[in-house]
């Protein structure tokens, strides 16, 4: 397979873009085997020197720098390679490994030139910039091995026989295009097959509409995550400075090493919650979250018991009898929530609707799909009553018309363009399934 780096799709209006995100997405793919963590820096051109890394266990850092150098190296070039370079040494002092990208290969060149002189190629450029970087890195006090990615490397992942790689090589580099135009055309077509029966104005705002939230990993339900954190924050910093001060007050018989435990796991239940938020993989981490939650909620069951049978609180005249009973209850709702279907559907990636026979189900979806591609998020949105039967790999593909590509590699390129627009969970294949009369389907 010959891919021609020239032609590739362009990405936040330059091929540059493109190449990096190409770069990004692949590394993605390369998780180590003590990968803990995939962090791909906003903004054209990264940062720090990097366009995106690998954190390992240890917390050392395995780097990417994609430069779209297309028609061969020069020393303006490998200067700019230099600068990123240093960039990422200061920025990432556990940087380990670093891969520079390059869509050209380093043909190790045994050519003489004119007066026998012998010619440098980018085989022999690229080592001379190795043992300088190497002796850079060693006078900072690390150690780092690097990696070169060329035209050859990068074809030979795009042309694995697996979706998510053969598909990149259909997104970036074929005519075929995935942009909002195309998913907004299909969701019109479908759209216009309801025909009267669609109104949107009486689906905008239904109730149900914010189940499917967590599905789609909207901003509506990271903001929801937020307000669940915050409420269970304000009200354990509350109840803590009462335990703690009863805790420490004579007479008392509160166990003082219960809310000592209990004042640790909540700060480190709430750490964990930011964490899961800021690196938006809370719906990656919900059983973790519950088993941590339960031990939480055993324990302040005890120490609430036992504040509850100890404390005269007849002689109390604020609210901190409220308050103990508040953080009960906040604990006990978060547990209920994360049992939800809103919440489960964003780990599970499913969700099935379900109802009688007209009343807006397929309404509701198609709102849902133009609501999403209205905010650039890639959509697809297709009627089972355009269903023939078969396998609706060859539907998806005939409303894309790709028909003459292999279903791996439309799968790779839906999922390549859903990453492409810079939110996990972006894409969302949306499937109004009447094959059984009541049931609409929706697939993620």
């Amino acid at each position: 397979m010959e891919i021609n780096f020239s032609q590739i799709r362009t990405h936040d209006g330059s091929k540059n873009s493109g190449f990096e995100e190409l770069i990004c997405q692949i590394a993605h793919l390369q998780k180590p085997d003590n990968g803990k963590r995939f962090v791909k820096k906003d903004g054209a051109g990264g940062d720090a020197g990097v366009e995106c890394y690998w954190i390992l266990d240890d917390g050392s850092e395995i780097c990417w720098q994609a430069k779209y150098f297309l028609d061969g190296m020069n020393s303006s070039r490998w200067q700019q390679i230099d600068e990123s370079f240093t960039t990422a040494l200061e920025k990432h002092p556990k940087l380990t490994h670093y891969v520079v990208c390059l869509p050209l290969d380093k043909a190790d060149s045994r050519k003489k030139g004119r007066g026998g002189k012998q010619v440098v190629s980018v085989e022999d450029e690229w080592l001379e910039h190795v043992k300088k970087w190497e002796s850079q890195a060693k006078a900072a006090g690390s150690k780092i091995t690097f990696s070169y990615w060329g035209k050859h490397e990068i074809t030979t992942f795009l042309t694995i026989d697996d979706p998510l790689y053969s598909g990149r090589a259909l997104y970036w580099f074929n005519e075929p295009f995935f942009g909002t135009d195309v998913f907004r055309n299909i969701a019109k077509r479908s759209q216009d097959s309801l025909g009267d029966r669609y109104t949107p104005e009486f689906h905008v705002e239904l109730p149900i509409a914010k189940s499917f939230d967590g599905l789609c990993l909207n901003p509506s339900w990271w903001d929801l995550l937020k307000e669940k954190k915050a409420e269970l924050k304000d009200v354990s910093l509350d109840v803590l400075s009462f335990l703690n001060k009863e805790g420490n007050t004579e007479g008392r018989s509160l166990n003082r090493e219960s809310i000592k435990s209990l004042d640790e796991k909540l700060n480190y239940f709430l750490e964990e919650f930011s964490r899961r938020i800021t690196q938006k993989d809370f719906h990656n981490r919900i059983s973790s979250m519950s088993s941590l939650l339960e031990e939480l909620s055993k324990l302040y069951a005890e120490i609430y018991k036992d504040a509850h049978d100890k404390i005269d609180w007849s002689e109390r005249k604020d609210n901190s009898r409220s308050a103990l009973y508040k953080l009960s209850g906040a604990i006990d709702d978060l547990a209920s929530f994360l049992k939800q279907r809103k919440a489960l559907s964003s780990q599970t990636k499913t969700a099935l609707l379900y109802g009688e026979a007209g009343i807006g189900k397929s309404h509701l979806l198609c709102d849902l799909s133009l609501h999403r591609i209205n905010e650039n998020l890639p959509t697809l949105f297709l009627l089972g009553a355009q269903y023939q039967g078969g396998n609706p790999i060859s539907f998806i593909k005939e409303s894309l018309d790709l028909q003459n590509y292999r279903n791996s590699q439309v799968l790779g390129a839906i999922d390549a363009a859903g990453e492409a627009s810079g939110r996990e969970h972006s894409l969302s294949l949306t499937l109004s399934m009447r094959v059984v009369t009541g049931m609409t389907g929706l697939f993620k």
